[in-house]
């Protein structure tokens, strides 16, 4: 009797059932180590926006405001260096405008001021409501001065923005 040279379809089906289970132990090992040992840790909802907001000022913005939480829906508006303001939801339709000159000069007096000297607003309690400026101070590098507004604090300058630039439709 010759010895069979195949493998048994069983032992077959045991292996690839065997490395498949390896392989998605292995994944889920790696995916635990990052979601837990290597994920940045987020201290609080204010800490998250903060993260979010600063890292996404680009191209010629020279001001993002967002307005508070507490506003359905929250809306941003962006200034640029050509004096062009946007106003709308964040990722989906907005509505631009020129600037009159004296209002974009204005927002520039202020953005220079503040990336000067940060104003000494009060300290905000986490969830009181607040609009998060973001203004880009130089542009040799993406350095950016974060401030949280409160409601009742807003500076003339951008009070006018939000009067001047209207929001976009929403359906």
């Amino acid at each position: 009797m010759r010895p069979n040279r195949y493998i048994p379809v069983n032992l077959v089906v045991v292996w690839g059932l065997s490395a498949l289970v390896f392989l998605i132990g292995v994944g889920l090992i790696f995916g635990f180590f990052y979601a837990f040992v290597r994920a940045p840790k987020v201290t609080s909802v204010e800490q998250l926006e903060e993260d979010v907001i600063t890292e996404d000022i680009r191209g010629g913005r020279i001001v993002e405001l967002y307005t508070p939480h507490d506003r359905s829906p929250r809306e941003f508006l962006m200034v640029t260096d050509d004096g062009m303001a946007s106003r709308g939801i964040p990722y989906t339709n907005r509505r631009e405008t020129r600037l009159p000159p004296a209002d974009w000069e204005a927002v520039n007096a202020l953005r220079e001021a503040w990336c000067q000297s940060p104003p000494p607003f009060r300290n905000l309690q986490p969830g009181t409501p607040r609009y998060s400026v973001n203004l880009r101070c130089s542009w040799a590098s993406i350095d950016t001065q974060f401030v949280r507004v409160p409601v009742d604090q807003l500076p003339p300058a951008l009070a006018r923005l939000l009067a001047t630039v209207p929001p976009p439709e929403y359906r």
